[in-house]
Formats: structure tokens, C-alpha cells, sequence
């Protein structure tokens, strides 16, 4: 679990319970998660990834061996947790906790708010995929984040695993875009 030192307000990495097991996947594969479970998974956390629209399709397997890979993070508020611009390899879900969207805004010179997300939300899927910077700043609101985090090595590997995962992925993303543009007023001519 990575916590935020409250002197420099960088992340500090808690050392993982079974530190014998240095690859997550060969925990995994011995029946060991980073969190002290057994396959079995972690029933709150897989109950948890249930809420997210990403992953109302996917099977228990697919869901306990996501369960397994994500690690949790706490940000304090009005920490920054992805800056527009960076490069991201690493996928965020809101556990508990608030945060803002925010877009930098040239003419101006300021950062502003686009959007607010909160628990059962998650961001940073774009640059996941397609390896492109960040689009957008976010940062934690007044109150402490807590986030579980999936790696792109994870991520990589569960699609290997679990093929018909990127099907279901790409269906959820595909009704995500097709949201935003009908917001928009933007309509694909298919």
C-alpha cells in the first residue's frame, strides 16, 4: 500500500505482506496475493470491482484474478494524483473519496475543473491503453482518496490470461466514448 509522507507529500511504498513473493503473478499462480488471501480472493474487493460499469461483464475468474493485482493507495486532500501531460502506465478506481478533473486552460493560464468523480468512478484507462499522455490533471479533493491502482504489466497479463476480457472491455469503453460525444453535441456516423 503506498501512503503520501505528510512532510513531502510523496508517495512512500509500505512494504507488501508477503515480501518473499517479489512476482505478483507467481503469487497469484501459488495461490498467494499480495494481501494475505487465499485464491479465494478478497470478497470485499471483488464485490467492490462489481460496481464499476468497467466490469459489470466479467466473470469471477476475471474479477478475482483483477482483484488479486490491484494495490491500494490513500491520497490527502488536495494531493495530485496524475498530471496532465506525464506519462501514465497505471489505471485508477475510486474506493472512497472525491476528486476533480481538472484541464489546463492556455489562454488563461490556469487549471480548470472539467469534472468530479467519486466512489464507484475510475480514470486513467485512456493512458493505459494507448500509451499517450495524460489528458487531464487529477487531483484528491478536501477530504483523504483511497484508490486501488492497476498496474499496465497487470493489466497486460490479465488480457493474456482472460481473452474475452478485452471484448467486454472494449464494449464498455466504446458506450463511454459514445456518451461523451452525444454530450457533446459529436455523433459518429458508423
Amino acid at each position: 500500500m503506498t501512503c503520501h509522507s505528510q512532510r513531502t507529500n510523496k508517495p512512500v511504498r509500505r512494504p507488501a505482506l508477503h515480501t518473499k513473493h517479489t512476482d505478483t503473478w507467481a503469487s497469484v499462480a501459488a495461490g498467494i496475493s499480495l494481501w494475505g488471501d487465499t485464491m479465494t480472493g478478497n470478497p470485499d474487493r471483488v464485490s467492490r470491482l462489481k460496481n464499476f460499469g468497467l466490469f459489470r461483464d466479467f466473470s469471477p475468474d476475471e474479477l478475482n484474478d483483477l482483484a488479486q493485482v490491484l494495490q491500494e493507495r490513500t491520497y490527502p486532500p488536495f494531493a495530485m494524483i496524475v498530471k496532465e501531460g506525464t506519462i501514465g502506465n497505471e489505471m485508477f478506481f475510486i474506493k472512497d473519496g472525491r476528486v476533480d478533473v481538472k484541464k489546463r486552460e492556455i489562454s488563461i493560464g490556469m487549471d480548470l475543473t472539467v469534472a468530479t468523480m467519486e466512489s464507484g468512478d475510475c480514470f486513467g484507462e485512456m493512458s493505459l491503453l494507448t500509451d499517450r499522455p495524460r489528458s487531464a490533471t487529477v487531483q484528491a479533493t478536501e477530504s483523504l482518496v483511497e484508490l486501488m491502482v492497476l498496474q499496465k504489466h497487470d493489466f497486460m497479463t490479465l488480457l493474456h490470461r482472460h481473452p474475452f476480457m478485452s471484448i467486454r472491455l472494449n464494449k464498455v469503453l466504446a458506450e463511454r466514448i459514445e456518451e461523451v460525444t452525444t454530450q457533446k453535441g459529436v455523433t459518429f456516423v458508423p
